[in-house]
């Protein structure tokens, strides 16, 4: 497999834009999903794009399983190229098909939300359910600088 140049995947995000533009979303959809396959190390910033708009044309198929896995590997594969934008959309996702603990999940990696009990909690928790962890939880520390739009996915979340 061979990496675009960042003026090729520029080409092929304007075509990807064009064929939308012109009503042919599986055509757009095809673009993008080649788009992702062929960029590789370095270009996180255009993966992440790609995969906004995606995930868009997606969500307008109702095909959010798969606009959530498209994030899940572009967080994955590019770590240093997540912003808070992205963190929201893929929350977004997350509520949409009621997968709150992968959102929780999200929260806490991403945002800088943690989580204290009690010593003897910290021992245990993996024994006890989703439902009962949050329950024996005494503490919530939530960022000072966490972004009124990702505080309120977290409300939803809990």
């Amino acid at each position: 497999m061979y990496h675009f140049y960042p003026s090729v995947a520029r080409y092929h995000s304007a075509r990807a834009h064009l064929l939308e533009q012109m009503g042919d979303k599986k055509g757009a959809l095809r673009c993008y999903k080649r788009l992702l396959g062929e960029l590789g190390p370095g270009q996180g910033e255009d993966f992440l794009l790609a995969t906004k708009h995606l995930s868009s044309l997606l969500h307008e198929r109702e095909a959010l399983e798969e606009a959530a896995r498209y994030f899940a590997e572009a967080f994955d594969r590019f770590e240093d190229s997540v912003t808070g934008e992205y963190i929201n959309l893929y929350l977004e996702l997350l509520i949409s098909l009621g997968d709150n603990n992968t959102a929780l999940q999200v929260i806490c990696q991403w945002c800088g939300v943690q989580f204290s009990g009690s010593e003897d909690l910290e021992s245990n928790v993996s024994e006890l359910g989703p439902e009962e962890q949050l329950a024996a939880f005494t503490e919530l520390l939530v960022p000072e600088d966490m972004a009124a739009d990702l505080q309120a996915k977290l409300v939803v979340v809990l």
